[in-house]
């Protein structure tokens, strides 16, 4: 609610396309799919890569481009292919890892979104697990190779 207010404060603007609906009969006339949760993760990704730059953190991540700069999503994947053994063999920034990302819907978006963060090393927590995952790895070496990514 506090986010909602300062948006109204700041006379944002702000349109839930979800919930576009036909007048008469209730039906989504705007629905998202597989392929948007696939584009936005892919943004999101390359957004982190950037963030990391800014931090002065060189990453793997900063070699991806925008997802409509890819012919196809094949092309999209073999970028990530090759994030993936660049996180592998070089790591992320001590300081920055792991990286934990939490997916939090369950349908289409989401689906696409989950199936881009599996192409890169990770590890698949239950939200409820994650802290008791994050003290477990406190002991350890927090910059594991197949322990950078944390999905919840």
């Amino acid at each position: 609610m506090p986010l909602l207010d300062k948006l109204l404060e700041k006379r944002v603007r702000l349109v839930d396309f979800e919930c576009i609906r036909e007048e008469n009969i209730g039906q989504r006339l705007v629905a998202f799919g597989k392929y948007a949760g696939i584009a936005g993760a892919f943004d999101f990704l390359r957004g982190c890569g950037e963030f990391l730059l800014q931090k002065g953190h060189q990453s793997p991540l900063i070699y991806l481009g925008s997802a409509y700069m890819y012919e196809d999503y094949d092309a999209m994947k073999n970028a990530l292919s090759t994030v993936s053994k660049n996180i592998s063999t070089k790591g992320l920034p001590k300081s920055e890892s792991p990286m934990v990302f939490a997916v939090t819907g369950t349908g289409r978006v989401a689906e696409g979104i989950i199936e881009v963060l599996e192409c890169l090393p990770h590890v698949k927590i239950e939200p409820s697990n994650l802290q008791a995952y994050l003290e477990l790895m406190k002991g350890e070496e927090a910059t594991k190779k197949n322990k950078q990514i944390i999905i919840s």
